[in-house]
């Protein structure tokens, strides 16, 4: 968790804070209060640096405010996979931080420049943690965050587990689909970070593309997608 400057609580971003999942529904005031409660401290990291690496110990849970997180698995033989992506407002790490004895199964790295804040909330042990006025709003989304990751890993074993090259492609813009509730929409991943995130050669990704696509399926150019709905019926 190295990353570079340092910034001190005045320096947070408490209005955009108010609106992540964590701290919904918070008070500026209590959202004050609880950053210095948690020791929140914002760094940044350059494009693929990595924030923490599989083995670490954590007891923070982070929220990005610029840029993209990726989570990744990299096995014994130097197999990425890519577990899930967090863009600007979105939290990671929160699993973790709350077991404090478990090392991560995952690397988390820097997509691209990005900035970052963590909470430390090894605080909530304190005797003190449970009189916040904050303390079960906090605890309730929580709960909520954890909800939510949980259906997000979910929805990744659907896109991996069909057999064929497209039907994995099938089924993760579909999902794309229904959460922008267009049929022309863009994805968070470049290539090599979708064919590592359906579990798939690069090569088989872009030549199964470039298939659906003469076949009328879809259309795309990088990782902007436009799907026929006829095909989706």
């Amino acid at each position: 968790m190295n990353g570079k400057n340092t910034y001190s609580n005045h320096s947070l971003p408490l209005d955009f804070l108010t609106k992540t999942v964590p701290f919904h529904g918070f008070t500026l005031e209590e959202l004050d209060d609880a950053a210095r409660f948690f020791n929140a401290k914002l760094k940044e990291y350059q494009s693929k640096e990595y924030i923490f690496h599989m083995g670490d110990i954590i007891t923070v849970f982070a929220i990005v405010i610029e840029g993209r997180i990726l989570i990744e698995n990299t096995d014994f033989l130097g197999n990425q996979m890519i577990l899930g992506e967090n863009q600007s407002g979105d939290f990671f790490a929160e699993t973790y931080a709350n077991l404090q004895n478990i090392p991560l199964m995952v690397d988390v790295k820097a997509a691209v420049n990005s900035k970052v804040i963590f909470f430390d909330i090894k605080a909530l042990k304190l005797p003190e943690a449970e009189k916040k006025s904050w303390f079960n709003k906090f605890m309730m989304n929580m709960l909520k965050a954890s909800s939510m990751k949980n259906i997000m890993l979910s929805n990744r074993s659907f896109h991996t587990r069909p057999k064929t090259a497209r039907m994995r492609i099938s089924s993760y813009l579909s999902s794309r689909q229904l959460l922008t509730g267009s049929d022309e929409f863009s994805i968070p991943f470049n290539r090599q970070e979708m064919a590592d995130y359906l579990n798939l050669d690069r090569s088989a990704l872009s030549k199964e593309l470039s298939k659906m696509q003469r076949d009328g399926l879809l259309m795309y150019k990088k990782n902007r997608f436009k799907l026929n709905p006829v095909h989706f019926d």
